[in-house]
């Protein structure tokens, strides 16, 4: 077991370095996860004073971080360069899906405290400029999408996984209820999401009879914790590689906050690489309750694309609030949603979920992550 939180605005650099110097590189040659920020009392009263300048011109570029510090969250990890599969991302050392090196953008960032509500979130830092209203959307009469029953195991499902390490004790039977209760949660974000454009969508987990969703209770080496390399090999060696699943993880460890498999594939059909598994999207344990689960688990199912209109070019969004935004390095980040649509995916469903696309617009041309069959319109 590898406990390596990072806890600083710092990054460590992936196996091959970040460049020839092994130090940096441009930031227009690599895409970074967000900011890290576990604030002191006088860093955080820092950030609430530059919220409020923010806040007058209603917007907010980020500096350029420095790209060093602990090596273990980047353990596992392999720079892709131009002409690979993962080109502008990393490689999964040694693991493979749909034929092909598996890909990440690498960790996503710890919880953070927001500057105007205390709330926190997997995936980089924010502050809280002033919002304007939530844009609206014009659903169609009748919104259509995925069909497939809610509850079940047939088809394609997301399965939630309690993984821990030999050296860790397993602590299934008492968290149970909650990572329960977290599926739930992760559940209300799609739903909450789909409602705003007038359309039903839930998560097909695997679930018993009763509609429970059933938690697989997985042990792993002592080192199986130690980065995403080493837990999806281990899980793939034990059956978890079913084409026809997504595999949610609730890893007992302290490595990450959250990190996922991506595969960067903007086309709109059905067969489109992000509408088939495996995939794998891990939550270490200082970062469960539900919502850096819904990060996760939406980058597995395609979002958001670098194609986007507001994509960072790093696999999240610029256009606040929203579950798949944050800060990163060099962007300008605006705010055409309230802080309460931070929950809620896709802010403006424009970008990369949507049960009414525009049909104009992205998404009726490109992978609109709302007709994945990993989600169903079944209420």
């Amino acid at each position: 077991m590898r406990v390596a939180l990072v806890t600083s605005r710092r990054w460590a650099p992936p196996e091959g370095g970040w460049g020839a110097d092994n130090s940096t590189v441009p930031t227009s040659t690599i895409h970074l996860p967000g900011v890290v920020r576990f604030a002191t009392v006088a860093a955080f009263l820092a950030i609430g004073v530059a919220a409020a300048s923010e806040a007058a011109a209603g917007i907010h570029t980020t500096t350029t971080p420095t790209r060093s510090g602990p090596a273990d969250s980047y353990s596992g990890l392999v720079r892709a360069d131009n002409g690979q599969a993962c080109a502008g991302e990393y490689q999964v050392r040694g693991v493979t899906v749909h034929g092909r090196p598996a890909c990440t953008h690498g960790p996503d960032g710890l919880p953070v405290f927001y500057a105007a509500s205390g709330s926190t979130k997997g995936g980089g830092g924010k502050k809280a400029p002033s919002p304007s209203p939530t844009p609206t959307s014009t659903a169609p009469a009748t919104p259509t999408g995925p069909s497939g029953a809610r509850c079940g195991a047939d088809g394609t499902r997301v399965q939630a996984v309690y993984v821990h390490a030999a050296d860790v004790a397993d602590r299934y039977s008492g968290l149970l209820p909650s990572l329960q209760q977290w599926t739930a949660n992760v559940d209300s974000v799609f739903a909450t999401s789909a409602a705003e454009t007038g359309g039903v969508r839930h998560v097909r987990f695997v679930t018993d009879a009763s509609c429970v969703p059933v938690v697989a209770d997985v042990t792993v080496s002592s080192t199986g914790d130690d980065d995403l390399s080493n837990t999806i090999t281990e899980l793939q060696a034990q059956g978890y590689n079913r084409t026809d699943r997504k595999y949610l993880l609730w890893v007992d460890a302290s490595v990450y906050c959250g990190i996922a498999t991506v595969e960067n594939d903007g086309s709109a059909a059905a067969t489109n690489r992000n509408n088939s598994g495996p995939s794998y999207g891990r939550v270490d344990s200082g970062c469960w309750g539900g919502d850096t689960e819904a990060h996760e688990l939406e980058h597995n199912l395609g979002g958001v694309q670098l194609s986007a209109p507001h994509s960072d070019g790093g696999w999240h969004c610029t256009d606040e609030y929203d579950r798949m935004c944050y800060e990163t390095s060099g962007h300008t980040m605006t705010y055409p949603c309230p802080l309460e649509h931070d929950h809620v995916l896709d802010c403006g469903h424009d970008d990369y979920f949507s049960t009414a696309p525009d049909p104009n617009g992205y998404l009726a041309s490109h992978w609109n992550s709302a007709n994945s069959v990993f989600l169903t319109s079944a209420s």
